[in-house]
């Protein structure tokens, strides 16, 4: 696919033509899309994705269905949408914003409040798919079903979790572990500080 600036598709897309644009290098799993940061004649920002190969055409369509069907504060507002001989997606540019760390508690509370917003918000209906629909990697639910299976078994002799106040992550792709520490919350009926050791077991063993 040609890497040239798709200036005719984005004006028609954004409905306001390009005034002028910065190349942003790309890196990661984006290597195979172009960015540009645009100031649009209407006064907006875009940050602009351009596929550079069939692979990349397909996650900016998928990353495209999500935009269009859903609004809410956690995600750029859609600025245009191009798919043709060149697919390209226009989101809000937000490199200007501040993007921790440092973090002030103000930030981790809006941070919180979003991801409560984000779990309340469903899926576009064609992206809620199952887990036999878009295929998980045989051997992952085994690994997850025996850490789990020896978590419970932990709880059950009344020994302290190993996996209490952390999410564990795993890429068994590759082969990579991580351990991210979690804060309880006062308010969730699952975690919260009346749920000790013995109910865990009154949990688990009903």
């Amino acid at each position: 696919m040609p890497k040239s600036f798709p200036e005719a598709e984005l004006e028609a897309a954004a409905g306001a033509a390009p005034v002028e644009r910065r190349r942003v290098r790309s890196s990661g799993y984006g290597t195979n899309s172009a960015h540009w940061c645009v100031d649009l004649a209407d006064g907006r920002r875009a940050f602009v994705k351009v596929a550079l190969d069939e692979a990349a055409a397909q996650w900016l369509r998928q990353e495209h269905r999500v935009y269009s069907a859903v609004e809410a504060p956690f995600i750029p507002e859609l600025v245009g949408w191009h798919d043709g001989e060149q697919t390209l997606l226009a989101i809000a540019d937000l490199s200007d914003a501040h993007w921790p760390p440092p973090w002030t508690s103000g930030q981790i509370d809006a941070v919180r409040a979003a991801l409560d917003e984000l779990h309340a918000t469903p899926p576009p209906p064609e992206e809620a798919v199952s887990c036999t629909e878009a295929g998980v990697l045989g051997p992952l639910p085994a690994l997850v079903g025996a850490l789990q299976a020896a978590e419970a078994v932990r709880v059950l002799r009344g020994e302290q979790a190993s996996f209490a106040d952390r999410l564990l992550t795993m890429d068994v792709w590759s082969g990579t572990w991580r351990s991210v520490p979690l804060a309880r919350r006062l308010t969730c009926a699952a975690c919260g500080p009346g749920l000790g050791a013995s109910a865990a077991t009154r949990s688990i063993a009903s």
